[in-house]
């Protein structure tokens, strides 16, 4: 796997992650507003006014803190007791965040989402191991989630493990 995975720049990620909810808000301030003519029998043209109104509020108070949280890079770091349990702790938390490996190699994982119409690099997720250490990077909105379920994951690992014979080192 490529070692150097470069990030992209949080002004470009934050821009890019605002300009894509513009016609969502958009579209369901419209939405609201013909809802609220045929409801509650609105004037038509009054409610998609307001409507379109309501999805310009929420593209300006709303969209940039949901553009920065999904656009700025956090990370954390995990100590590992036990390498040798880690491949398995991943496919757990991958079973139970319902994530994917997209990319690995014997020391560095890249998670996604399973289910997406389409896939950003914003979305994913890099796990990577070094020196008895995992550290964990995601979007803000993501890394404390998955490196709480990664330290459980982990724990619950090195616990299962069968003992040692008699004898031997692990």
């Amino acid at each position: 796997m490529d070692r150097v995975r470069r990030e992209i720049p949080f002004p470009v990620a934050f821009f890019l992650v605002w300009a894509c909810q513009l016609p969502l808000w958009l579209i369901g301030g419209l939405v609201w507003g013909l809802a609220m003519a045929f409801l509650f029998g609105w004037h038509l043209i009054g409610a998609l006014i307001n409507g379109f109104a309501w999805g310009v509020e929420m593209q300006i108070i709303v969209a940039p803190l949901l553009a920065t949280g999904m656009a700025w890079r956090r990370s954390a770091t995990i100590t590992v007791r036990d390498p040798a349990t880690f491949r398995q702790a991943i496919d757990k938390l991958c079973r139970e965040l319902r994530l994917i490996v997209i990319a690995e190699s014997p020391d560095e994982f890249v998670l996604a989402p399973k289910w997406v119409l389409i896939r950003f690099r914003l979305q994913e997720a890099v796990v990577s191991l070094g020196d008895g250490v995992a550290k964990v990077t995601a979007s803000a909105f993501f890394v404390s989630r998955l490196r709480k379920q990664l330290e459980k994951t982990l724990a619950a690992a090195s616990v299962k493990r069968p003992p040692s014979p008699a004898g031997t080192s692990p």
